[in-house]
């Protein structure tokens, strides 16, 4: 078969190490099985604010798998006109393109963003393709609590022709997958009545292994960091909606509790991202804090192994559980998460993990595991069960690939 997969968001894997997502993983999954597979994405990287590749258009990422990238006009800041504007031109460069390659059998497309998805959608429709909606973020919707509460009005107004693609994408498209239950509501309210071709399949992820000629200074200075120490985890992009202050709260309380001695966390707060000059002026004066910086696959795993905990920590509540609660969850490393909703009560449900909601919780959370061994065994040990089980990428995203088959050949879900 000849597939679409059109994502972009995610990281592409076209420098050594960078670990595959959600896309990147199903493309995997349906290019193994000699179906072949095009993702559709940009040029332009979200995380590093740089142009990916200036090799061409098309490039060959495995056998069976291509990637063909889309220019807009890039962008400095997540909020921004600027960015609005380079995903339109993403999507116009997509209708341009898709008119010139070879008719797919089936397309996935993701939402966020919206624009390309429904340009993919109308495609779809006029081609007679069947279409799957990956719906991932409640975009543009989410995009207007990121704006002051005054300017939120207005944007509603600017941007009415953007919520009518989107809300008509949720409603129309031929099947919508999810990462969660708990949108059954909202999606509902955008006027879509489940269908059977309709399914929920977590984010999950692969099993990372370790590579020691991969691992950089940055990390290494970190993994020395770590003997001897108890140590806290976190790895993500520094963002306005998931950058770790309080874990820098809570690493300051036991820096101040714990100034006459006594058993005293590490914490490896791994990533990059455009607050990362304000978490180093926070942690600046804290030297049980470190910052390696971007970190690959070898790199990721090998921090697993030494981690006791792995932090979740979010500017607000997120409904979708992050990419990496199944990260951690594949190191077999219980979680400290500051989220609500889904998060919260799969931690309570499957003992995996606490909440804490501020950096004194957190500080509290990892004391009660610090001096409580057996506890944190179980958790770690309730941890590698449920991700082997439940969301380990090959079980998981062949029952994602197996539903593609089924659209693809008109049987449905």
């Amino acid at each position: 078969m000849n597939i679409w997969v059109i994502q972009t968001g995610e990281r592409l894997p076209l420098e050594a190490g960078t670990r595959m997502m959600r896309t990147g993983l199903l493309a995997q999954e349906l290019a193994g099985r000699k179906h072949n597979v095009t993702w559709w994405a940009s040029a332009f990287c979200h995380y590093t604010r740089k142009w990916v590749d200036d090799r061409g258009p098309v490039l060959a990422l495995s056998d069976n798998l291509s990637l063909h990238l889309l220019h807009g006009s890039g962008y400095r800041k997540n909020v921004s006109l600027k960015r609005f504007f380079d995903h339109a031109l993403v999507a116009r460069r997509f209708t341009q393109a898709a008119e010139k390659a070879q008719r797919p059998d089936v397309i996935i497309a993701a939402l966020p963003d919206y624009r390309i998805a429904y340009a993919a959608y109308k495609y779809a429709r006029r081609h007679n393709v069947p279409f799957i909606l990956d719906l991932r973020d409640r975009w543009p919707w989410d995009f207007l609590h990121e704006l002051p509460k005054f300017v939120q009005p207005i944007a509603r107004l600017a941007l009415a022709n953007d919520f009518r693609m989107a809300k008509r994408l949720i409603a129309r498209s031929d099947s919508l997958v999810t990462m969660m239950r708990s949108w059954d509501g909202w999606i509902k309210a955008m006027g879509r009545q489940k269908r059977p071709t309709d399914a929920v399949f977590y984010l999950g992820a692969g099993t990372l292994k370790p590579d020691d000629t991969k691992i950089r200074e940055g990390t290494a200075t970190a993994l020395r960091a770590c003997e001897g120490r108890w140590p806290v985890l976190f790895i993500g992009a520094f963002n306005n909606r998931f950058w770790p202050k309080i874990a820098v709260d809570a690493a300051n309380l036991f820096k101040q509790n714990t100034a006459q001695g006594g058993a005293r966390p590490i914490f490896i707060l791994a990533g990059d991202g455009d607050f990362m000059p304000e978490l180093r002026k926070i942690s600046a004066d804290n030297p049980d804090i470190v910052l390696p910086g971007y970190v690959n696959d070898a790199e990721i795993a090998a921090l697993l192994a030494c981690a006791k905990v792995g932090l979740v920590t979010g500017n607000g509540d997120f409904e979708a559980m992050p990419n990496k609660v199944f990260t951690y969850l594949s190191g077999g490393v219980p979680i400290l998460s500051s989220l609500d909703g889904e998060l919260r009560a799969f931690l309570d449900t499957e003992q995996v993990g606490m909440t804490c909601r501020n950096g004194a919780e957190m500080y509290a959370a990892i004391k009660t595991l610090l001096d409580d061994e057996p506890r944190r065994a179980d958790m770690a040990s309730s941890a590698a069960t449920i991700f082997n089980e439940r969301y380990e990428a090959g079980r998981l995203y062949g029952q994602y690939a197996d539903m593609v088959e089924r659209m693809a050949a008109g049987a449905g879900g």
